[in-house]
């Protein structure tokens, strides 16, 4: 059963208060200590609104909900009369706003005492995650942009250097647009953000994870990657040489859009490294960046070979 209390307002509560649907119990209504009390109260919070449930008393032939903004709820305070089951939603409520409650039963005998008094705090919900995030890069200097969310009054971007970025990482916090440049960044080191929507009620869920390695403009990527398989099972990869490498990262995975989240092979100054024992079920995708001092070039194009196509 659900029933709208339209007309409260923020300035209209004590109004509520002093005369919903009656204040206090009628004389009819009379007190039965002795009558089973209505059990196991429940309350969920909802936007504006709470619900109540409660367990179905033998005998019982409606509930009453008394309510009030002050801890102690007796059937002085106001009333919602004649309940016929074992649950009830009140809306129009103020968020933010603490509410008690508690539930008497009626039965031909009278009314019994009021059951164990609850309390709950409409809230609006906390916002979902993101639909959309970007990021771009130019040296020492990254922007995140992202789409609005609704409910959502600011937003937290979550940042590490090693990837699986949580909650408790380095954060940038109470972001009113929707975008943000994080600057300073070091040439080389790798980045990884997440970004969450935040209201009154806390913070939704993360975001997907995006990452971005700060690349050196002084070193190219290798010009070029290729890769040879023989009858022996063995797979060689060949690339270009940079003039200013020191050594190379290979990056691999068996999914496809490799990236340097996935696994790497330091190759110091070779230009070529051989691979056997591959599993012939799955496919293996492959690509190449140059480094040197803590500065690595962009990755060459992506290649892959699938051994049972």
């Amino acid at each position: 059963m659900k029933r709208a209390l339209g007309f409260i307002t923020v300035l209209g509560v004590v109004a509520l208060l002093s005369g919903c649907s009656g204040s206090g119990s009628s004389g009819s209504d009379s007190a039965g200590p002795s009558l089973p009390v209505p059990t196991t109260v429940t309350v969920a919070e909802g936007d504006s609104q709470i619900t109540l449930n409660w367990d179905t008393m033998t005998g019982a032939t409606s509930y009453n909900v008394y309510w009030s903004l002050a801890s102690d709820v007796t059937k002085s305070s106001s009333r919602l009369a004649g309940i016929a089951g074992n649950s009830y939603s009140i809306t129009g409520l103020a968020n933010n706003t603490v509410y008690y409650f508690a539930v008497t039963a009626m039965y031909p005998e009278g009314e019994s005492e009021v059951s164990a008094i609850v309390s709950a705090t409409p809230r609006v919900p906390v916002p979902d995650a993101l639909s959309r995030l970007s990021l771009s890069s130019i040296a020492g200097q990254v922007t995140l942009s992202w789409d609005s969310v609704d409910r959502a009054t600011t937003y937290n971007i979550y940042w590490n250097n090693t990837g699986g970025v949580t909650a408790l990482d380095n954060r940038i916090s109470s972001l009113t647009s929707t975008s943000t440049t994080h600057t300073g960044l070091t040439t080389g080191t790798p980045y990884f953000y997440r970004v969450a929507a935040s209201n009154d009620s806390g913070e939704g869920p993360l975001s997907a994870e995006f990452s971005v390695i700060m690349r050196d403009p002084s070193i190219s990527a290798p010009a070029g990657i290729s890769m040879e398989y023989d009858n022996t099972g063995q797979l060689t990869l060949v690339w270009s040489a940079v003039s200013t490498a020191q050594s190379y990262n290979l990056y691999y995975n068996n999914s496809g859009n490799v990236t340097i989240q996935d696994s790497r092979i330091v190759m110091n100054s070779a230009l070529t490294y051989s691979l056997s024992g591959l599993n012939a079920t799955l496919p293996y995708f492959f690509m190449v960046t140059a480094f040197n001092t803590g500065a690595e070039s962009d990755p060459t194009i992506q290649v892959g070979i699938s051994l049972n196509p």
